[in-house]
């Protein structure tokens, strides 16, 4: 199955999930001192943080997950799918939290999905804030990372042109990331991104891209596959031992001369 269906509804349905689970372990804490003290001391019960949480939840799992360490789950399908909203004023606050927080976490999974409502558009002012916001984010503790973009009908690498954007920018605005400073980074995965080389690729042992064009079929438009992009993010993971890389209906320019071999001795 496609990792792009269903993918908003998903994403909500796993934040609602969670957001239950933990006004009930809340309920739970009040049936007396003993649970409470359970409960409270429990950091597993409270080390995630999703977008879409209130503020007075976001700051008790905070501070209850304790020294554990944070996975942070940024979908914004999870708000504002059908209907426009201020979502920049929604995702403020979040990336405050997150801000707050990058030095104790442990994972960072974000997935910007696109808009049917806003011809099929990715939403740019939300990327825009993530990238100023996070613009040489330091996060010593942080092994796992996931960038996905996907649910549209357009190619959303060359939407720059109609959004005031130069393409350096968008670019950049794609990869904000890349600025980061990640010494644990282990594990990495992509969907429908070609990572850039940063300097937490050098500590990668686990890759994981996948380029899903589903979405775009009867469109006329292709997301290309960069194969040279690719080629170099893979010489910069010296230590990288496990690679997987899927592809559906990937586009490759009919004039496009394979690149140079990158030898990675190290995959297993």
């Amino acid at each position: 199955r496609s990792p792009l269906k269903n993918t908003s509804s998903k994403g909500a349905a796993k934040t609602k999930s969670f957001i239950k689970s933990v006004k009930a372990a809340v309920q739970l804490s009040s049936v007396c001192a003993r649970f409470r003290w359970i409960v409270v001391h429990t950091p597993g019960m409270w080390n995630r943080i999703y977008f879409g949480m209130s503020e007075e939840m976001l700051e008790t799992c905070i501070k209850r997950a304790g020294s554990i360490g944070l996975d942070i789950f940024y979908d914004n399908s999870v708000v504002g799918y059908t209907k426009h909203e201020p979502r920049e004023e929604l995702t403020y606050p979040f990336m405050e939290y997150v801000k707050s927080v990058m030095r104790s976490c442990r994972q960072f999974d974000h997935h910007f999905f696109t808009y049917p409502l806003d011809r099929h558009a990715l939403p740019v002012d939300e990327m825009l804030l993530l990238e100023a916001m996070t613009e040489g984010l330091h996060s010593p503790c942080l092994s796992e990372l996931a960038v996905r973009y996907g649910g549209g009908k357009r190619n959303d690498f060359e939407e720059g042109s109609d959004r005031c954007t130069d393409e350096l920018h968008w670019r950049k605005i794609f990869h904000y990331y890349s600025t980061w400073t990640l010494p644990a980074l282990r594990t990495m995965s992509t969907l429908n991104l070609i990572p850039i080389p940063f300097s937490g690729s050098a500590s990668i042992e686990t890759l994981c891209v996948v380029m899903d064009n589903t979405a775009n079929n009867g469109s006329g438009q292709l997301r290309t596959f960069d194969a040279y992009g690719l080629s170099n993010f893979l010489a910069s993971c010296p230590v990288l031992r496990k690679f997987t890389l899927r592809l559906t209906r990937a586009h490759l320019p009919i004039d496009t001369q394979p690149p140079v071999q990158r030898h990675l001795t190290t995959i297993e």
